[in-house]
């Protein structure tokens, strides 16, 4: 009895140490686009179809505005997107160019124009996408770069540690 209670123990230490190395490699592979619909007097549009489209693989994800014009599509995968906005009695919008990145929430506020129904306009976007809605800093960092780092072992776990002053769960890590 009193091996199985040491092996029990020593099987709980073991999952307890190991877990936090998995759950800091894990991270957010998702973004997400949202903004507000309205007419060239400011006034919102509701019930306007909203289409994103992941130019890579043709996926598509909609929603509908709400009364006050507001929509959001969240988990986004990462890749390059086109959007498109259509309500009747206004013209269509499309922006094309928008490239998400892991953790973006990129803000299109979009202004339909009234016009016939076939009628649409087209916007294209190869400018960066500028986080409006979070103070934090990121970068995407490359699979490249990340096999070429010197880790010993090649422990990819390891990696947020590598960091000076991390904080993990309310404590500081140094190296």
């Amino acid at each position: 009895m009193r091996r199985f209670t040491i092996a029990v123990w020593i099987l709980c230490a073991g999952v307890i140490l190991w877990s936090p190395d998995r759950a800091l490699a894990q991270a957010v592979a998702n973004a997400a686009i949202h903004g507000v619909v309205s007419d060239p007097s400011g006034a919102f549009i509701p019930l306007a179809q909203i289409k994103a489209t992941q130019t890579d693989t043709g996926q598509v994800l909609s929603t509908v505005t709400s009364s006050d014009g507001a929509y959001l599509l969240p988990n986004l995968p990462v890749g390059p997107y086109s959007v498109e906005a259509t309500a009747q009695g206004f013209n269509g919008y499309l922006q094309s160019g928008i490239v998400l990145q892991v953790g973006n929430n990129v803000q299109i506020n979009i202004k339909l124009q009234l016009g016939a129904v076939n009628q649409e306009l087209r916007v294209s976007a190869n400018a960066a996408m500028v986080e409006t809605q979070d103070t934090s800093i990121s970068q995407v960092v490359d699979q490249r770069r990340i096999v070429d780092l010197p880790l010993n072992g090649h422990y990819h776990a390891r990696l947020p540690y590598c960091r000076r002053h991390l904080r993990v769960g309310g404590a500081d890590q140094r190296e």
